[in-house]
Formats: C-alpha cells, structure tokens, sequence
C-alpha cells in the first residue's frame, strides 16, 4: 500500500510528521470536493505549502479533482492580497494566522472578499471576531473545520460561527 507522508502546518506547535495510506487522501479530498461544493466554474486560491495535509486535502488537491482553476503561492499578506484581487477566488482556506498578519495589513480595513463563496478556517482556535471579519468582507459562509490533520476530512464544522453545528446532516 503507497503511503504519503505529510506535515502539520506548525502554526501551533511543533509541525508533527503524518502518513497516510494514499487511498485515504484521495477519500478526503473527494469528501472535501463535496462538502466545499467545488466545480470546474471556481478559482481555487492556495498558500498551503505541498508538504501539509491541508495542501493536500483542503485546497489543491480538491480543485485538482473538481477540474477548478488552481492559484498557489507562499503566503505573504502583500501578495496574498494582490492575487486575491487579480484572481477572485469563489473558495479560500486560511489559518488563524493568516488573519493576524492580513488584518495588521494595510488596507486590509477595505478589503473586499465577496468572490468567496466558500471558505475554511482552521488548524486553532478559531474566534468570532475572525470570522465575523471575513464575512464583513464578503465572504458569504466561513465554515470552520476542526479534526483536519490525523483524521481528514474535518470531524467538526461550525457555519459561520466558532460552535461547532453538531446537529445531524
């Protein structure tokens, strides 16, 4: 059986290494194609680094698998701002660090995000005060995945909100 080895993201603690069987990530990436919704008519803006779990599961490889138009680039909130606005991706995945640096941003105040349809959060604590930002800036759901580095695709989701929405689906 192949097997990947990846990467958390370090943005908490220590990066911890992590394999799975290849089967297995492709399982979670089809299952995050579906609950993303992804199509072949979204744009798809990745600064997940090709050695994390996230990079696999949350953003390239499920616009890979949807036929999405794909973006990737390492993360710096200056880029990260001017290919958001040459691109307007419809899905976006950040960490709570990402936000600290973008909202300490220039301009950041007046960003306009409302190409997003769909976004994920995650790999911390996720507040309020974060995801109401990025609603405040168009995004039209922030969903917030929890359980996504041993287990992907996420164990919990919260719509909009730092609770997670435990409720049958």
């Amino acid at each position: 059986m192949s097997t990947l080895t990846l990467f958390t993201s370090g943005s908490t603690k220590e990066p911890k290494e992590i394999v799975h069987p290849w089967e297995y990530v492709e399982q979670c990436a089809e299952r995050s194609v579906q609950e993303i919704g992804l199509t072949s008519s979204d744009t798809v803006l990745n600064v997940f680094p090709g050695n994390t779990i996230a990079h696999y599961t949350v953003t390239s490889m499920p616009a890979q698998k949807a036929g999405a138009k794909l973006i990737t680039a390492n993360f710096e909130p200056y880029s990260y701002m001017k290919l958001f606005n040459k691109y307007q991706p419809t899905y976006i995945s950040l960490i709570p660090r990402h936000w600290e640096v973008l909202s300490k941003t220039k301009g950041w105040e007046n960003f306009n995000m409302s190409s997003v349809r769909y976004m994920v959060v995650g790999s911390g604590i996720c507040s309020q005060t974060m995801i109401d930002d990025f609603r405040s800036k168009g995004v039209q759901l922030v969903a917030n995945w929890y359980g996504m580095t041993e287990m992907p695709p996420p164990v919990l989701v919260g719509y909009n909100s730092e609770a997670f929405d435990l409720s049958p689906k």
